[in-house]
């Protein structure tokens, strides 16, 4: 049996187990036409809906199951129109079903796990020291050798800063000896074996070697502290020509002689500090992190209270004072979420972490190779089969390649299928690859691609908020159709029922008192000129206005407009008279002037069907819409458990 056969059928046992494992403690609310609408389901839709506002207070909690029950008659209509059976509508919500179950599954066992962990982490600084090896992917054994030696070296009670004189290929360790001091997690992409080791072994020991991104570690995590977080300061920062620079120290005593004495800060940076890129500034050095400056300075910073300065410091750059603005500690989870999951998903840690589910998701599920099976596919095929000319046998289609927990089983079928559609992973690898290899790689990639799709149709028995979601999709789409074809569609499409309808409302949309009116334009600032055009318009036609003042040259332009008498701006405030003309308004950025003339007052009226058809369609539908659901309620019986309902009450 293929996966896809068995896809729904699982489905639905997951959903049926799910359901009867709480039918107990998950009560009947209310049921329509013998279909029972258990706590849970009203719960997780009113919450969803009322957010902070479902208090369950009586009135709010017989308002929404009032609206809850006028929802389940349509989905119960749309049952019994068999529009759950319509090929379309399954596949809509099978894609959905799988779009879902993917995102859903990774964000619970993945990307929720991982930033839970990064966050916890970061509530820690971490002092650490590591000797490094880099790796060459073309010798990894000279590596690998090198690095146990130093271990071996560690073993022997040679002192760790030797042998890291020794062994260490870090660019910085004749520097700091392999000493990297306090960090906090994240670690940069990369380093997620070494944030394991920093966080989780224990204080003192050395540990490894492990390999990342950058080569063979062996880690030496020395303490552990609450993270210090951000700090925001300013500093007056005097450069040393030489280490006994007596100068430099002259100048830093005088500027805080100067601050001593009430000399303001910002004031002593622009003046004495050589930190051009911050002097000007008052000495802003803005937030920053541990491990991003000297340790004396960070150290001298984070002692200080907020609004006070140190004594002068030196460095090896300098001489210092610095000042501290503010602190920044860990902020709440849930304000830093959002972006460490951003972060995550861009960091290797989310795969390795994705691979530990899918083998976690193995074990879990029995998931068990048929060896024989599979190498006698393998047998069958040659080295087109990393070539576009490949064409999968038709021959032991049927046989299972693997099966999880004993009974769901993976065919060859499936196999071929998925090879088909990842051609590209295929091909790429080049006809010269060994077939072997070659199945060994995709045959993981495929298997891991299966445990993800038989977890995820497990993921209903697993998260009642799962299911929740996918019935809620799914009775939507029932909903959609059976509501377009009983209501919109009828409501668009029967002319004669519209035309009758208009009738009983035709007063619900009227056109208020209207004017039609002359708006004329002058392109031209002459005033005496304008002043004939409004005296000669007020008694005659646009026409006659045109002809008149357009005989040599077209300077004068009209245009006819209606307005409503309320909401027109251009004739707010005016007494409406036939006739009657504005004053001019004169445009300086297009030197143009104008002015409207009165031609004819409407009296107050309905508006055609024609006019009004958006509205007119709109209260139609919400009538049949009305008449959809009294015939609904008549149709199918609706019974309430009272003793449920009073329960939820203020729950």
């Amino acid at each position: 049996m293929t996966i896809r056969i068995l896809s729904t059928f699982i489905l639905v046992l997951a959903f049926n187990f799910a359901a009867q494992a709480q039918m107990e403690k998950d009560p009947v609310l209310f049921t329509v036409n013998g279909e029972d609408v258990r706590v849970s389901e009203f719960q997780y839709i009113y919450e969803k809906t009322n957010g902070d506002k479902a208090d369950y207070s009586i009135k709010s909690v017989n308002e929404y199951l009032d609206l809850y029950k006028k929802f389940k008659l349509k989905v119960a209509r749309a049952k019994e129109m068999k529009l759950d059976t319509i090929p379309s509508l399954i596949k809509e919500l099978e894609g959905y079903q799988r779009q879902l179950a993917d995102s859903y599954l990774l964000d619970k066992e993945v990307t929720e796990k991982l930033t839970q962990e990064v966050y916890d982490r970061s509530l820690q600084d971490v002092e650490v020291s590591h000797i490094l090896v880099s790796v060459n992917p073309k010798d990894t054994m000279n590596a690998y050798k090198k690095i146990m030696a130093a271990k071996g070296a560690l073993a022997e009670g040679m002192p760790f800063e030797e042998v890291v004189a020794q062994y260490s290929e870090d660019r910085s360790a004749k520097r700091n000896k392999g000493y990297v001091g306090f960090v906090t997690a994240p670690f940069p992409n990369g380093l997620y074996v070494l944030e394991n080791i920093a966080y989780d072994k224990n204080l003192g020991d050395y540990h490894g070697p492990v390999r990342s991104d950058a080569g063979y570690h062996i880690v030496k995590v020395s303490s552990r502290r609450p993270a210090r977080g951000e700090m925001e300061a300013a500093h007056i920062w005097v450069k040393k020509a030489s280490d006994n620079d007596e100068k430099a120290k002259t100048k830093i005593e005088e500027a805080y002689s100067k601050l001593s004495s009430g000399m303001k800060f910002e004031d002593a940076a622009k003046f004495y500090s050589d930190d051009n890129k911050t002097n000007q500034k008052g000495g802003y050095i803005g937030f920053f992190g541990i491990s991003k400056y000297d340790i004396n300075f960070e150290n001298t910073v984070f002692e200080l209270e907020d609004g006070t300065y140190s004594k002068p410091f030196e460095s090896a750059s300098g001489w210092h004072i610095v000042k501290r603005i503010s602190r920044k500690g860990p902020q709440e989870y849930n304000l830093v979420k959002p972006k460490l999951q951003a972060a995550i998903k861009k960091d290797n840690r989310f795969m390795i972490a994705k691979d530990r589910m899918v083998e976690k998701i193995k074990k879990e599920n029995n998931f068990e190779v048929n060896q024989e099976t599979l190498d006698a596919y393998e047998g069958t095929l040659d080295q087109n089969f990393l070539t576009y000319k490949w064409k999968p046998s038709t021959i032991g289609q049927d046989n299972v390649l693997f099966t999880f927990n004993g009974d769901y089983g993976v065919t060859i079928k499936d196999f071929n299928d998925y090879l088909k559609k990842n051609s590209r992973d295929r091909i790429r690898m080049g006809k010269n690859t060994e077939i072997s290899y070659a199945i060994d790689v995709l045959f993981s990639a495929f298997s891991n691609d299966q445990s993800l799709k038989y977890e995820e149709l497990m993921l209903a028995t697993k998260y009642p908020e799962f299911r929740s979601l996918m019935r809620e999709y799914s009775e939507g789409i029932l909903l959609f159709e059976a509501t377009k074809m009983e209501v919109w569609d009828l409501a668009s499409q029967d002319t004669a029922g519209l035309v009758e309808f208009h009738k009983t409302i035709a007063d619900r949309y009227q056109w208020r008192e209207r004017a039609v009116t002359s708006i004329y334009t002058l392109n031209s600032m002459d005033e005496k000129l304008m002043a004939k055009v409004v005296k000669y318009a007020s008694k005659k036609s646009s026409d006659k206005v045109l002809a008149k003042f357009n005989k040599k040259e077209e300077v004068l332009s009209h245009i006819s407009k209606t307005f409503e008498r309320e909401g027109a701006r251009i004739v707010r405030g005016m007494e409406w008279e036939v006739g009657a003309t504005t004053s001019v308004e004169v445009n300086e950025y297009d030197k143009t002037q104008s002015f409207l003339k009165f031609e004819e007052l409407q009296p107050k009226v309905n508006k055609t069907l024609d006019e009004a058809r958006g509205y007119i369609i709109s209260d139609y539908q919400d009538h049949l819409q009305k008449e959809w659901i009294e015939g609904l309620e008549g149709k199918y019986e609706i019974i309430v458990n009272n003793d449920v309902l009073k329960s939820l009450y203020n729950k």
